[in-house]
């Protein structure tokens, strides 16, 4: 609508999509701890450069490619929803509650799903992911003593 606002998280006279998402120091805090969470380091968190670089890191059914999937949903989505809280309830939340929600939306989403195809890399994201082993998909069977899948 050609109105240019303050962005909500630091008070930058022109808010915009790029600033919002990426440039601001709220949002690099959220991106730099979700990367962390994710065992991940995107080179350029900046639109288009991210939307082209998840496209690649994200494709498959593997536990870690739904887990980085996932996260840059929902970290995109809760900046916004966080944005929009404080321009028009005028309620906010500290950077690190908003870490915590992500990461709590990234994991229940996660657990309502199986089958995950097991991959090298599992362990970790089950391990720092808090998940039981039941989201991959069972061992079928032995042979010559190695785990068929």
């Amino acid at each position: 609508f050609g109105v240019i606002t303050a962005c909500s998280f630091c008070q930058d006279p022109n808010e915009s999509h790029s600033h919002l998402f990426f440039d601001c120091l709220f949002s690099s805090r959220v991106w730099h701890a979700i990367q962390g969470k994710c065992n991940v380091n995107w080179p350029d968190l900046h639109s288009p450069g991210i939307i082209t670089y998840a496209t690649g890191e994200t494709k498959g059914k593997t536990l870690r490619a739904n887990v980085l999937k996932l996260a840059l949903m929902c970290t995109v989505y809760n900046l916004w929803l966080e944005r929009n809280n404080r321009k028009f309830s005028n309620v906010s939340k500290p950077v690190q509650v908003v870490i915590k929600s992500i990461i709590h939306m990234v994991r229940g989403r996660l657990l309502s799903f199986n089958n995950f195809p097991r991959s090298p890399g599992d362990n970790w994201f089950l391990s720092h992911w808090n998940l039981p082993k039941i989201v991959l998909k069972p061992l079928s069977s032995v042979r010559n003593g190695r785990a068929a899948e």
